[in-house]
């Protein structure tokens, strides 16, 4: 059993000063470690109480723009779980710290259940930039007089259990530096630590995917025309200006290297101009010799469809390009079985991603109404949030 100081840091009884003083220097960060992990684990369930009780409820019944998109649904429910949890978790929590102390035995029964933060931030990556930006009136009016009611916005709330579990992990790795080897918990905590840290491994990928989202979004709206760049898993691995060889000179281009496919443009007064787009898993690359490029270092892509020189500014340079190219083919590759599923990036309107909810009038977003001469998949904002969210399922 730990000793009372884990209950306060004040010693009230000659008792727990004797027990103070027979402790090392390792038994008291133990114990200071331990009563930091209930007493932030208190302020998180707080925290997580007031959004499940003032925000999340409420909102179950409304029926505002933001609410018909079906990720407000699950990012809704994933809230009210995670407080379900917790409230149950702190509870045991109390128990353990007041008993045992042991609590990495308890943090790794709950370890399967860490994993719910995973889908939580993926969808709140997805829904918060919706309720943020949202035109609609009443949505509006009730964020803002419950946040006042409170001192907490929705979204200031909503983020704590994106950070609670990196807090977690860190106090984990405090635990363990001062737990001895032969502690009756040390392999408890020790494989505690490495589940916890799964979890944030899973919620920084979630973290990054949003990120990479709104990059490539913002790189799409620079294209003239309706050039559809937004797709489940990719991301924007290198971009730079390089020079493509023709026939009696070369010509600088901006070539852009994603996941999954590599495209070249053009800089015109009217916006970046798409070229050309080879998909990786069926294109290679190789060096091309100098009799090719003056002793200019560069490279050779070679695809189905079209075969081009290009040329770098350094031999470092060539050599990132043909490493991240080979790279992210074998990764596309070795994610896939080795199957091909063909990447269209269009330039003629049609968007290289559909969706069908005939049933809506207007984004849930902007509030922009749509119609004849204002389609959905023109609103770059409606159809990033329903990316956003049918990646969930991939």
């Amino acid at each position: 059993m730990e000793p009372n100081l884990i209950q306060g840091t004040v010693l009230h009884t000659c008792s727990d000063i004797r027990v103070a003083a027979a402790m090392s220097g390792g038994e008291l960060l133990r114990t200071k470690v331990i009563r930091e992990v209930l007493e932030t684990e208190e302020t998180y369930v707080g925290k997580l109480r007031c959004l499940n009780d003032v925000f999340v409820q409420p909102i179950l019944t409304k029926k505002w723009s933001v609410t018909k998109f079906p990720g407000t649904a699950i990012f809704l429910a994933n809230a009210e779980n995670l407080c379900v949890f917790h409230d149950k978790f702190l509870a045991d929590l109390r128990d353990t710290v007041s008993e045992t102390g042991h609590i990495g035995r308890l943090f790794l029964k709950y370890s399967g259940l860490f994993k719910l933060y995973h889908p939580y931030a993926r969808i709140y990556e997805v829904v918060m930039p919706i309720f943020r930006e949202s035109k609609d009136a009443a949505c509006v009016a009730f964020l803002k007089e419950a946040a006042e009611s409170v001192g907490e916005t929705m979204e200031s709330l909503a983020i704590t259990p994106i950070q609670r579990i990196p807090r977690y992990v860190l106090l984990f790795r405090e635990l363990g530096k001062n737990t001895s080897p032969d502690h009756p918990d040390y392999q408890s905590i020790t494989q505690a630590e490495i589940a916890l840290e799964d979890a944030a491994i899973l919620v920084n990928e979630a973290i990054a995917a949003r990120i990479h989202l709104e990059e490539i979004s913002a790189l799409e709206k620079r294209f003239a025309g309706n050039v559809q760049l937004v797709s489940v898993g990719r991301k924007l691995v290198k971009s730079q200006t390089l020079e493509k060889v023709m026939r009696s000179c070369t010509r600088p281009y901006l070539f852009l290297l994603f996941n999954d496919i590599l495209l070249y443009c053009e800089e015109t007064s009217s916006g970046l101009k798409l070229h050309r787009s080879f998909e990786l898993a069926v294109t290679s690359v190789s060096e091309i010799s100098d009799s090719k490029s003056g002793k200019q270092p560069g490279f050779l892509l070679k695809s189905q469809e079209k075969k081009i020189s290009v040329l770098c500014p350094t031999e470092a340079d060539k050599d990132e390009w043909i490493s991240k190219i080979k790279a992210y083919k074998s990764e596309y590759k070795l994610k896939t079985g080795g199957a091909h599923t063909p990447k269209h990036v269009s330039s003629s309107g049609k968007p290289s991603f559909r969706f069908s909810q005939a049933e809506e009038t207007e984004c849930v977003i902007c509030g922009s109404t749509f119609g004849l001469m204002n389609r959905r998949n023109h609103c770059s904002r409606w159809s990033a949030s329903w990316l956003g969210f049918f990646s969930l399922e991939q």
